[in-house]
């Protein structure tokens, strides 16, 4: 039984996340898609627009046969180490492939870009140390030494979709992950804050039709299913408010202490005392970002500090499980019965209650229950509500 992984956040689940799967499949020859999904927060350390059940049943009801929880311990992290948890992941369950998106579509290219960055060459080396030392800051100093030695690679790394697809092909090489890589094109601007009739969206595009309540616009770029379940969950209220999220997190900030900052994950250059000076005098998370970020100290990497914060994740967590230990279901085809066999087998555990007594003692999911109820809080949602949900099931797409 061949299986293709892929490493989502589906936030929400649209038609170019469709068009991925379909092509995935088209071009491996599968026999069935799992999905590796960011659960209350993304990567770069955002809530998530849909609960994780919700964009679980997106992920099934889209084309994939099995999603596998992704916890903000492991998805709340830089581009590194969402990379290798998700690999890790894929690896343990019993993958053979792993199927990514990315602008460039040029796997050999990805692959030689990987390779200098992990094993540099003296060229490379020199390159990256003269950029550092004129106050570059490391990616873009990394951008630099391989647009010099590998003229246009600098312009290739500047898309986060390709800067994804070589943080995956670093971790296969890494942790000598058995899975074949396939890069699927990317025609989409991953950045874009608008939806054209003729592209394939973006998740933020959506999001942002979604939030000004271009409802017309939002749902044109999901497929019918993802739609229908958008539309659900909204009538419903289980959205988070960002205006919660901010008051929850600006009060967590202003009211740490010096042990505390010090003990998130992932400090250097004194970021963290800007992030604490900036925090006291702003009265929104997005206002705290765009009055905090610099060149030095890029947006992404605030917004994850700040979720690390409200999130009470540590760098001490992030030691004790740097790659995850167990794997939680979310969703399940019902006519998957081979694929639920196989994953039973795999590597690592496959867990699927919440409430199994073996997860306590985890350092995942203790910071999973947090961000569950996070998140909770933020939709108006009793607390424990996101972990009583169980496994979703969908009959075959």
């Amino acid at each position: 039984m061949r299986l293709v992984g892929v490493i989502c956040e589906y936030n929400p689940f649209h038609l170019g996340h469709a068009w991925h799967l379909a092509e995935t499949r088209r071009i491996t020859g599968a026999d069935a898609v799992v999905a590796v999904l960011s659960t209350a927060f993304t990567q770069r350390g955002e809530a998530a627009l849909l609960s994780p059940a919700a964009r679980a049943e997106m992920a099934l009801r889209g084309g994939a046969d099995a999603v596998i929880a992704l916890p903000a311990l492991h998805a709340v992290r830089d581009a590194e180490h969402f990379a290798k948890s998700g690999v890790a992941l894929l690896a343990g369950l019993g993958c053979d492939t792993i199927s990514f998106g990315a602008e460039c579509a040029d796997l050999d290219r990805l692959k030689t870009i990987a390779q200098e960055i992990d094993y540099p060459s003296a060229g490379f080396g020199c390159a990256l140390k003269a950029a550092l030392a004129r106050g570059v800051p490391h990616a873009a100093a990394v951008r630099e030494a391989a647009d010099a030695l590998y003229p246009g690679a600098g312009a290739i790394l500047a898309y986060p979709n390709n800067q994804l697809a070589v943080a995956y092909l670093r971790a296969i090489g890494a942790l000598q992950a058995p899975l074949t890589p396939v890069v699927i094109p990317r025609t989409s601007d991953h950045a874009a804050e608008a939806l054209h009739a003729n592209r394939l969206p973006s998740a933020g595009a959506v999001r942002t039709a979604f939030r000004r309540g271009d409802w017309s616009a939002a749902l044109s770029a999901l497929p019918a299913a993802s739609g229908e379940i958008l539309r659900r969950e909204a009538l419903a209220g289980r959205i988070p408010d960002p205006r919660r999220l901010d008051a929850a997190a600006l009060y967590r900030l202003r009211t740490m202490t010096d042990s505390e900052w010090r003990s998130l994950p992932g400090l250097s250059e004194g970021i963290e005392n800007r992030l604490r000076k900036t925090a006291a005098g702003s009265q929104t998370v997005p206002g705290l970002i765009e009055r905090a970020a610099t060149r030095r100290y890029p947006a992404a990497r605030l917004h994850r500090m700040v979720a690390h914060a409200l999130l009470g994740i540590t760098q001490e967590d992030c030691d004790l499980e740097p790659l995850p230990v167990s794997a939680l279901l979310l969703g399940l085809r019902r006519d998957a019965g081979a694929l639920t066999a196989r994953l039973r087998d795999a590597a690592i555990p496959l867990c699927v209650r919440s409430s199994d007594p073996a997860l306590a003692s985890e350092a995942w999911f203790q910071a999973e229950r947090r961000a569950m109820d996070v998140w909770a809080l933020a939709a108006g949602l009793p607390q424990g509500t996101l972990f009583t949900q169980g496994v979703v099931t969908v009959s075959a797409f």
